[in-house]
């Protein structure tokens, strides 16, 4: 699970589904709230092959890339 938090921008979930799937993860299910000027979205996703996400390095990986997607 991967839970978002970030200011509300247009175009902010297309930025963050975009930097998930290149990624390569699957996005199995996704729950999209906006509360004034903040998004908190929450993500169930899996690696391509149907996998959970359990390497440290590739959750590091995935965390810097959503930061660079809400910037």
């Amino acid at each position: 699970m991967i839970e978002v938090k970030a200011e509300s921008k247009v175009g902010i979930l297309h930025r963050i589904t975009k930097a998930l799937t290149e990624m390569g993860l699957d996005i199995r299910h996704a729950t999209v709230h906006t509360v004034g000027m903040e998004v908190v979205d929450t993500f169930y996703v899996r690696t391509r092959s149907g996998d959970l996400v359990s390497s440290a390095s590739l959750r590091k990986e995935i965390q810097a890339a959503l930061l660079h997607a809400v910037r």
